[in-house]
């Protein structure tokens, strides 16, 4: 049995000091030092980590409709530990039942709606059903904004979360709505 160093420490005080206030001597033990290993033990069943994040990096237009009313084409996937994340789909299907953390950023272009800011609404979806809408405001003028959500979602194994887009567009004869980069990050939690 391994213990930590630390812990023996704090018990030999804590006894040598609950000893010496009942009066009586302290003998000293013989050691045996302790080895601590610098590897970290592995549970007895090992799991695997399960994490992707990927971008839309190209300027692309939120259109109903387009690509399914999902987002896909992710061009730019930064990593896909346990690959289960599919970037052509814009899908993650869970290997492995657990919770799940998935953080979305957008950058939207300006829409140019004037002194009128209007949102881009985007659902995330598990198994086709809609789980959890979130509005991202976008400010008029020129330049563009930033915004972003996290969103813990319970999975079984083989459900499939992914997003869907919905824009809402100026009534005056204002600009389509697009977003410049679009990052969707996932991984499942550790408890």
């Amino acid at each position: 049995m391994k213990y930590n160093y630390f812990f023996l420490m704090i018990l030999a005080w804590a006894i040598s000091s609950e000893t010496m206030a009942q009066g009586k001597p302290v003998k000293k033990a013989a050691t045996t030092p302790v080895k601590i290993s610098e590897a970290t033990p592995r549970p007895a069943t090992f799991i695997p980590m399960i994490a992707f994040s990927a971008q839309i990096t190209q300027t692309r237009e939120v259109l109903v409709g387009l690509d399914g009313n999902r987002v896909k084409r992710f061009n730019q996937v930064d990593f896909n530990y346990g690959n289960a994340f599919d970037p052509a789909a814009g899908a993650f299907r869970a290997p492995m039942e657990g919770m799940y953390c998935f953080v979305v950023n957008v950058t939207t272009v300006n829409y140019g709606c004037v002194n009128d800011p209007v949102s881009l609404l985007v659902r995330v979806m598990k198994n086709n059903v809609e789980y959890q809408p979130f509005h991202l405001l976008v400010n008029y003028g020129t330049g563009s904004s930033t915004q972003g959500f996290t969103c813990f979602v319970p999975m079984a194994a083989g459900d499939v979360v992914d997003l869907y887009p919905f824009s809402a567009a100026c009534l005056q004869g204002g600009n389509r709505p697009a977003y410049e980069r679009f990052v969707f990050s996932g991984y499942r939690v550790r408890f």
